[in-house]
């Protein structure tokens, strides 16, 4: 979720207060032995043909359940998470039912992860100092039938979007926005525009699933960032951010993607795609939504994010509100050096916003994303929404696509100008996930409403949905 300017201003006011070290949380004992990674195999099953995907199960999670999901799958291949701000829901029948963990403290904006190990772990947002600060961490041990302590990794600096990830042995990684260095006489910060301190992406990491930290560094400049993802081959980690809009003129945002080839203590940024922008006036800032990065089984390092569809990125486009979006995808085979030209995924005649890409074995991912059905600009005007699920074997090189809802996700506007749409529709918030299941399979968390305000109220209350395919394996 894009912090409001109050929102901000009053997480920084507590930083004062919240400048200690994170304190420890108790991890149990794990086996010397490095745990295998089933979900990124260096070498894939028999994957079949490339067909396009079948909905196996679409199911209710929750109901209001706000928007933004997340989706998690653990290593036992029976149980499964899915996340949003301010909750977690267990499902222990493939995705058949779902229960409610047990209430997780520190504010909205969940992203969830899972190891191993078998503990799965929360990271929030905005949290009170008694609910662990602005980036309360917690982990559980017990499926989520009790949490740990909520801690937070940003010592009072964190403002907006965080992000987590685990790797099977239990090294965990996060990031967010923060404001580091600020006071709160410095006025409203971390968002376009701010001033005083310094607006950054922020990363912090545990090697012990959240036991100990190592501390906060500086990713790079502040930016709408998406998540973090680590190569299972070599343990290089990748951030995606894309610059935010001037409010006038004609700059052009750029995609990046920061690299770790030292777990965190130092990162390189690679730009990867320049994003067209002509028109003098961009109102909310957001030049595009989150761009999304993960790695395959072979370390090829995969980026989706949304821009115009009128023209590859980099051409003339008419101002957001005006404008058809869609979906493209890039890749790297050098750890983000060199980078494929952008390959366009989503139907050029509709409107696509929100993507999101897992990847399994070499070379095998899965993009999920919303496009609508009558293919007015999205931004304001109102139109029918689908879900949308696209697979590869070979790196997107050849994709297969499908609509994974029978009926439409989503009736009105995706307004994507964060906490700023106003009297706009906010209530499908700003993303939705999809990952991969033990079985190979998409396994996709989606947000359903209609006709919602910028405060994110919809006539129909907004639900969390749980979809998962037949296709070809993905490991």
């Amino acid at each position: 979720m894009r912090a409001p300017l109050a929102v901000a201003f009053a997480l920084l006011v507590l930083a004062g207060c919240l400048s200690q070290p994170a304190p420890a949380v108790t991890k149990t004992a794990t086996a010397n032995a490095k745990p295998s990674d089933p979900f990124h195999p260096a070498t894939g099953s028999a994957a079949g043909e490339l067909v396009a995907p079948k909905t196996a199960l679409d199911s209710l999670v929750a109901q209001p359940g706000f928007a933004e999901p997340n989706v998690a799958s653990s290593y036992d291949g029976k149980t499964l998470y899915v996340g949003n701000p301010g909750g977690v829901w267990r499902s222990e029948d493939a995705g058949k039912t779902w229960k409610a963990t047990a209430k997780v403290l520190g504010g909205g904006d969940g992203d969830i992860a899972t190891d191993a190990s078998g503990a799965v772990y929360y990271l929030g947002l905005g949290g009170a100092p008694k609910d662990g600060g602005p980036v309360p961490f917690l982990a559980s041990h017990d499926k989520g039938a009790s949490w740990s302590k909520p801690v937070d990794l940003s010592n009072g600096t964190g403002v907006d979007r965080e992000w987590i990830d685990a790797t099977p042995d239990g090294h965990v990684y996060a990031v967010w926005r923060g404001v580091v260095n600020a006071t709160p006489a410095s006025g409203p910060l971390g968002v376009v525009g701010g001033g005083g301190g310094d607006p950054q992406i922020s990363f912090n990491s545990s090697p012990d699933g959240g036991a100990t930290w190592t501390g906060m560094v500086k990713v790079g400049a502040d930016g709408d960032g998406g998540p973090i993802a680590h190569d299972p081959v070599t343990g290089l980690l990748a951030v995606s951010v894309a610059d935010f809009a001037s409010t006038a003129g004609t700059d052009q945002p750029v995609v990046h993607v920061y690299t770790s080839a030292d777990q965190g203590a130092s990162w390189a940024k690679h730009d990867v795609a320049k994003l067209g922008r002509t028109s003098p006036a961009e109102p909310n800032g957001y030049a595009t939504d989150f761009p999304i990065v993960a790695f395959d089984g072979n370390g090829a390092l995969y980026l989706v994010y949304s821009a115009d569809s009128a023209t590859t990125p980099g051409g003339a486009t008419p101002p957001e509100e005006a404008a058809l979006y869609g979906i493209y995808l890039q890749v790297s085979h050098d750890h983000g050096a060199s980078w494929s030209k952008p390959k366009f995924v989503s139907d050029a005649a509709k409107d696509a916003r929100f993507p999101w890409i897992a990847a399994g074995a070499p070379g095998r991912v899965a993009i999920a994303w919303y496009e609508n059905e009558n293919g007015v600009p999205g931004e304001m005007l109102p139109d029918a929404w689908d879900v949308k699920l696209a697979e590869s074997l070979d790196g997107g090189a050849k994709l297969e696509t499908a609509t994974l809802t029978k009926s439409p996700a989503h009736v009105g506007a995706l307004c994507t100008s964060g906490t700023g749409c106003l009297a706009a529709d906010r209530s499908m918030l700003d993303y939705f996930e999809v990952a991969i299941g033990a079985d190979g399979q998409p396994i996709v968390a989606y947000a359903s409403s209609t006709l919602g305000t910028g405060l994110g109220v919809a006539v129909k209350k907004t639900e969390i949905h749980y979809a998962t395919v037949e296709g070809a394996s993905l490991v």
